[in-house]
């Protein structure tokens, strides 16, 4: 695209040539017409991707000993603030996405600025979701996964334009300045991180969303059940 990119997609990887083949394709292969910029980030990278070419930053925890969670959470914080677009999305490198699925995100945020939009996922049911309605095994590892039947999943939940309560929080859009402004997610040594920044956007006025136009695959756990 010629247009200048206004959405920056951040995803991370630290240790699967499968899981970033698995991300990157979705990403690369999803057919949207808001412009964006492709960021994968090698967080604490291990030397299975660390040389991959398609890797276009790399994070080096100062604590490298730290639990996982808060590295992780450090890392999100860091890519952040090294993106240069107005709008950020969070993506992890357990999901697949439909098509649309940017677009649906931008336009509700474009649109009020004061929501959190949030994709609508089809999770693998490995763990229990809290979208238990949309909850479909569609592979629990890349070499499982068959994009085509992710594809007719997903035309068939798919309307755009249509949103609900929030529910889930990646894969997310957010206004990159006042997400750093907020200090970003805290990154204390839990998974509930994600949960403390939301509940401090919505004290100060912000509405979380499902964006139903936005369909993504959750296979759960990712890289850290399995290479």
């Amino acid at each position: 695209m010629t247009a200048e990119p206004d959405v920056t997609i951040i995803g991370l990887i630290y240790r699967s040539k499968a899981w970033l083949n698995f991300m990157h394709y979705g990403l690369r292969t999803a057919v949207n017409t808001t412009p964006t910029h492709l960021m994968i980030v090698g967080n604490d990278p291990e030397p299975e991707v660390a040389g991959d070419e398609r890797i276009t930053h790399v994070y080096n925890d100062p604590a490298p000993k730290d639990h996982y969670a808060s590295r992780t959470y450090r890392c999100w914080n860091w890519a952040a603030a090294q993106a240069k677009t107005k709008y950020i999305v969070f993506f992890n490198s357990d999901m697949f996405p439909a098509d649309g699925w940017v677009d649906d995100l931008y336009r509700q945020i474009e649109q009020d600025p004061k929501t959190i939009p949030c994709s609508l996922l089809i999770e693998s049911g490995r763990i229990p979701s809290a979208m238990p309605e949309w909850v479909q095994n569609l592979g629990f590892h890349p070499k499982d996964f068959k994009p085509s039947r992710f594809y007719t999943r997903a035309a068939e939940l798919r309307e755009p334009g249509v949103v609900s309560k929030g529910r889930l929080y990646m894969p997310c859009i957010l206004n990159r300045e006042e997400f750093l402004a907020r200090g970003g997610y805290p990154t204390s040594a839990h998974l509930a991180n994600d949960v403390t920044l939301w509940r401090k956007m919505i004290d100060d006025g912000y509405q979380w969303l499902t964006c139903h136009g936005s369909v993504v695959y959750h296979v759960c756990s990712g890289e850290m059940a399995a290479k």
